[in-house]
C-alpha cells in the first residue's frame, strides 16, 4: 500500500517537473535602435524615437531600459511602471503583443536633454529583458549601443 503511495507522488512530482520544463519560456535577448544624432542636453527628436523590442518569456518577465552611469553600472530609467522620469520618457504606448506563453513587449521611448551632457558621450545605453521572478537566478539579457553624442556647438 505504502509503495502505491509512493508511486503516485513519483508520478505526480514527475509530471508536474515535465509541466513545469516544457511551459517556463525565458526571454530572448532584446534588440536596441537608436537615431542617428544625439546632440549634447537636446531631448530626441518626436520623430526619432529609439525602440527597444524583445520577447519576455514565460512567466512574463519585462523589459527595461538602462543606461551607465559614470561609475560603469546601469539604471534603470524606463519600466512599464515607470514611463516618463528625469532621463527619459514612453513615446506612445509600452505594447505588449503575443500570447500568454509568447510574449513580445516593445517601446518607443526618447531621452531628455538633462541626460546628454558631453560628458555622457561613449557610455552605454541598454534595453535588458528580465526574467520572471518566478524563474530564479536568471541572468539579465540585453543589447547595449554606445551614446555617440555631438556638441550642440557645432
Amino acid at each position: 500500500m505504502i509503495w502505491l503511495r509512493l508511486l503516485k507522488l513519483c508520478v505526480l512530482i514527475s509530471v508536474y517537473c515535465i509541466y513545469s520544463f516544457y511551459f517556463l519560456e525565458l526571454p530572448e535577448e532584446p534588440t536596441l535602435k537608436l537615431s542617428v544624432e544625439i546632440v549634447e542636453h537636446k531631448t530626441t527628436p518626436i520623430g526619432k524615437p529609439y525602440l527597444c523590442q524583445g520577447q519576455v518569456g514565460y512567466p512574463k518577465g519585462h523589459l527595461e531600459i538602462q543606461l551607465e552611469q559614470s561609475d560603469g553600472n546601469f539604471t534603470t530609467i524606463l519600466s512599464q511602471s515607470n514611463t516618463n522620469t528625469d532621463s527619459a520618457m514612453v513615446h506612445g504606448e509600452w505594447v505588449e503583443n503575443g500570447t500568454k506563453c509568447d510574449t513580445m513587449q516593445y517601446v518607443q521611448f526618447l531621452l531628455k536633454g538633462a541626460v546628454l551632457p558631453l560628458s555622457s558621450n561613449n557610455s552605454k545605453l541598454r534595453c535588458a529583458a528580465v526574467a520572471s521572478d518566478q524563474i530564479p537566478d536568471q541572468p539579465i539579457l540585453y543589447t547595449d549601443e554606445t551614446l555617440k553624442i555631438i556638441s550642440s556647438k557645432l
